[in-house]
């Protein structure tokens, strides 16, 4: 109800990383500087309007994940409505890391909307008296 396409939350890789490496060929070679590689972990999502909230949520249920290296095992190019895609494939080591976290912070960030939820509809009980 409350998502929005205009927000995603990402993985964002270190700019050291040698990911970056292909996107500085690909920025040299089409001259396209609108490139930062990322993870989706959630998209759509929520109203900007939130973020405050969401950083405090997020950061509380990714805590328990120490750093790791995410390795690929393939490469996938697509194309559609007039844009190409590259889509890099996680080894499954990867993949079920992500998944895990993935999982972390939407029961994370469903709690916490069903407990605002609750906490508004429970302020306009209180109010109502």
């Amino acid at each position: 109800k409350n998502a929005s396409r205009d927000t995603g939350l990402c993985v964002m890789p270190d700019e050291n990383c040698n990911f970056y490496n292909i996107v500085k060929i690909i920025q040299k070679n089409t001259g396209h500087f609108g490139i930062t590689p990322h993870i989706h972990l959630i998209f759509p999502f929520l109203p900007k309007e939130s973020f405050n909230d969401i950083y405090k949520i997020v950061t509380y249920f990714t805590s328990e994940f120490k750093s790791f290296d995410i390795r690929f095992k393939d490469i996938i190019r697509k194309e559609g409505t007039g844009k190409q895609y590259v889509y890099l494939v996680c080894d499954d080591i990867s993949k079920d890391i992500l998944v895990k976290m993935q999982k972390s912070i939407m029961i994370g960030l469903c709690d916490a909307l069903k407990n605002g939820q609750n906490q508004n509809n429970q302020n306009k009980l209180n109010n109502n008296d």
